[in-house]
C-alpha cells in the first residue's frame, strides 16, 4: 500500500467548498470511499456535482440526520457528533 493507496477506507468530507470538493475528488481517486456533505441545499445537477460524482463521491447536502454517519462506530460517532452536529 502506498502512501495515495486508500483503498477500503472511509471518508467523511465537510464543507463543499474549494477545498471539501478537491479532497473528495483525491480521496475517491486513490479508491477512499467518499461522502460530501455540506448544509446548504445544493442543486446536484449543475458543474461541478455531477463531476464528482462520476468519481463515487457520495453528495449529501443539506440539513441531514444522522444516517449521514451510520458507517462509523458508535463511539466515533458520538464522539464526531458532539464536535460537528449535523
Amino acid at each position: 500500500m502506498s502512501i495515495m493507496d486508500f483503498s477500503g477506507k472511509k471518508f467523511l468530507v465537510i464543507g463543499a467548498g474549494i477545498s471539501g470538493r478537491a479532497a473528495s475528488l483525491a480521496l475517491a481517486d486513490h479508491g477512499g470511499t467518499v461522502i460530501l456533505n455540506d448544509m446548504k441545499a445544493i442543486d446536484v445537477s449543475e458543474k461541478p456535482w455531477p463531476d464528482l460524482a462520476s468519481h463515487g463521491v457520495k453528495l449529501v447536502f443539506g440539513s441531514q440526520e444522522t444516517s449521514s454517519t451510520a458507517w462509523m462506530s458508535s463511539y466515533r460517532r458520538r464522539s464526531f457528533l458532539r464536535k460537528f452536529p449535523l
